[in-house]
């Protein structure tokens, strides 16, 4: 097409995917101001805002408590998150590296890791502060946007493959400290998702049991043992207001357009307090499940989430649906 790579952009979103007005205006100026454009992938943080008040809370509180965790990701001082969803890259940068690999699906974080893999770890994600509006998972029934959300993000937890990806780098001799990081960070990513419930849930009744067993300070193991629980105690509290503020924040900023915001907040509370239910469902059972299937190698099809095709598709802007379905790509 006559279109010279060094010059332009590619950006790869999501059927559902709606970027802010200022996205591309905001990226231009980047890749031209940056000195390592051909090495740098751009990320906006993802809001899923779209149908927010459409599907069912718990679908709702899920994608809350997910946004806030990438944005948390995206933001954190020092750390190299890995793209979701909806990025842009330098063209000259896919072409070098041959694009995308054909026998992976779940491409944002692979596309990184292979790039990575080939540029010995010569590449990088730079947030882009404007907002992406996605979907949530939802469905033409209550029970059905649960179902949905449950298979979607099984279908996240199935990104577990990276981690094989990896390891094979690092067995082939390929493996550089970018890799190793990487490999952690991957590992982390989907292990923790069933591991934490049980943490949390251990550190919770830690101090129950001490009391039992009559633990007091200078009772050696018994009173460190306190000692950290009381530490991961204090550490959960600061988390758990820190996001009650955010989603409070959220909430005013973002209030449903039918409905009372003193009722939604009422409804964040009950379902706050349903958070290891929550956690549980889909938290760990689609992880639990996604690595199962993998460990057995057992079947796991790819689904994609069914997306409603609504006639509004403006930026936080919820409208009444249309009879066709859009999914996601």
């Amino acid at each position: 097409m006559g279109v010279d790579p060094s010059k332009a952009t590619l950006t790869a979103c999501d059927a559902d995917s709606v970027l802010d007005r200022s996205y591309f205006a905001a990226v231009s100026e980047l890749f031209a101001r940056d000195e390592r454009r051909y090495s740098h992938i751009w990320q906006a943080p993802l809001f899923y805002y779209s149908n927010m008040w459409q599907v069912p809370a718990p679908v709702r509180f899920t994608a809350r408590l997910t946004q806030l965790y990438m944005l948390a990701e995206l933001s954190l001082p020092g750390y190299d998150p890995l793209p979701i969803s909806t990025y842009t890259m330098s063209l000259r940068l896919g072409e070098e590296c041959d694009w995308w690999d054909p026998a992976v699906i779940a491409e944002d974080w692979h596309v990184y890791l292979d790039y990575m893999v080939q540029r010995h770890g010569d590449v990088s994600v730079v947030p882009v502060y404007l907002p992406v509006w996605l979907d949530s998972a939802g469905g033409a029934t209550w029970f059905s946007a649960l179902k949905n959300c449950y298979v979607q993000l099984r279908r996240h937890a199935w990104g577990a493959t990276d981690v094989g990806f990896l390891a094979e780098q690092l067995v082939s001799g390929r493996g550089g400290g970018s890799v190793w990081f990487r490999f952690g960070q991957v590992l982390h990513d989907h292990v923790l998702p069933v591991v934490a419930f049980c943490m949390a849930t251990s550190l919770s009744v830690a101090p129950l049991l001490l009391r039992v067993r009559g633990a007091v300070p200078g009772a050696g193991a018994a009173s460190e043992v306190a000692l950290l629980t009381v530490v991961v105690t204090g550490l959960f509290s600061i988390a758990t207001v820190a996001i009650l503020a955010s989603m409070a924040i959220d909430l005013v900023y973002h209030p449903p357009r039918h409905r009372n915001t003193m009722w939604a907040g009422l409804e964040l509370a009950k379902m706050w307090v349903l958070l290891p239910i929550s956690i549980f469902v889909f938290g760990v059972l689609p992880a639990l499940d996604a690595q199962t299937r993998l460990a057995l190698g057992l079947p796991l099809e790819w689904r994609v989430t069914p997306k409603t095709l609504r006639r509004d598709r403006g930026a936080g802007h919820e409208s009444a649906p249309a009879s066709a379905t859009d999914p996601e790509t």
